[in-house]
C-alpha cells in the first residue's frame, strides 16, 4: 500500500472514530417525508446522534506547488459505544484523484468492534493485530477519562457538533 493511500485510510479512520466516539449522544427521531426538504435541512442538527448511516462526500482542490484534486467518500453504519467503550462502525472509504502529481485511486474500509478491528483493502479483510488494537483502545479509553469532567473537551465536542447547521454545508 502506498504512503498516500495509507495516510488517506488512517486519516479517514481517525477522523471518523473521533467523531463517532467523542460526539455521541442520546437517541434521535425522524421527520415526515411531506415536509419541504429545505426546511428539514434548516432545522437539522447533530444533537443526540448516537447511531446512524454516514454518507459523506468531499471534493478537495488544492492549488499552488502541491496542487491536486481529490474526491473523497466515506459511508456506512456506526454506533456509539457504551460509556468507556469503543464505538462500532463498518465504514467504506474511497479517494480518487491526483495529489502532488501522483494519481490516487484508493478504496478500502474499516470495521471497528468493541474488541477487535478489521481493515479492508484490495478486496481482502485484514484483522488488526491484538497489540495494535490494544494500543488504539487504550488511547481511546484515556481520551474518554480525560473528557469525563463537566467542562471537558468531550462535552465541548458534543456541544460543537450539536451546534453545527447542516444547511451551511449544502
Amino acid at each position: 500500500m502506498s504512503r498516500i493511500r495509507s495516510l488517506a485510510l488512517l486519516a479517514t479512520v481517525a477522523a471518523l472514530a473521533a467523531l463517532v466516539s467523542a460526539c455521541g449522544g442520546g437517541g434521535g427521531s425522524g421527520s415526515g417525508s411531506s415536509e419541504d426538504p429545505q426546511k428539514v435541512i434548516d432545522k437539522a442538527t447533530l444533537e443526540g446522534v448516537e447511531s446512524g448511516n454516514l454518507n459523506l462526500s468531499l471534493k478537495v482542490k488544492a492549488e499552488g506547488e502541491k496542487a491536486g484534486s481529490l474526491d473523497v467518500s466515506v459511508s456506512g453504519p456506526f454506533q456509539a459505544g457504551a460509556k468507556g467503550e469503543l464505538p462500532e462502525a463498518d465504514l467504506e472509504a474511497s479517494v480518487h484523484g491526483e495529489a502532488e502529481g501522483q494519481k490516487v485511486d484508493f478504496e478500502g474500509g474499516v470495521t471497528l468492534l468493541s474488541d477487535r478491528a478489521y481493515i479492508g483493502y484490495g478486496g481482502e479483510e485484514f484483522e488488526v493485530d491484538p497489540t495494535t488494537f490494544g494500543f488504539v483502545k487504550s488511547g481511546f479509553e484515556q481520551a474518554q477519562q480525560e473528557g469525563a469532567g463537566e467542562g471537558a473537551e468531550g462535552k465541548a465536542c458534543q456541544e460543537a457538533a450539536a451546534a453545527l447547521e447542516p444547511a451551511d454545508f449544502v
